[in-house]
């Protein structure tokens, strides 16, 4: 997995993948669900998307956003 963590770009990513890259033991369900509410309960990385234009029924985060998500839990893996 550190593989992955190392070799990760900075690009768009479906909230489903990312969220399934976070938590790939888990179901996608199950891992969008954990994934939420990461963001949820992080109020600065809450903060930052919402800034930035995120939306909860937002599907897709650009490059930006997800340099913020990366930023405030680090890269999967």
């Amino acid at each position: 997995m550190k593989e992955i963590q190392e070799n990760l770009p900075l690009r768009s990513y479906s909230k489903a993948e990312l969220a399934h890259l976070y938590n790939p033991e888990k179901t996608y369900f199950t891992a969008m669900k954990i994934f939420r509410q990461w963001i949820t309960y992080n109020q600065e990385l809450n903060e930052a998307l919402k800034a930035s234009g995120y939306r909860d029924k937002c599907q897709i985060f650009s490059p930006f956003q997800t340099g913020l998500i990366f930023h405030y839990l680090g890269k999967p893996g």
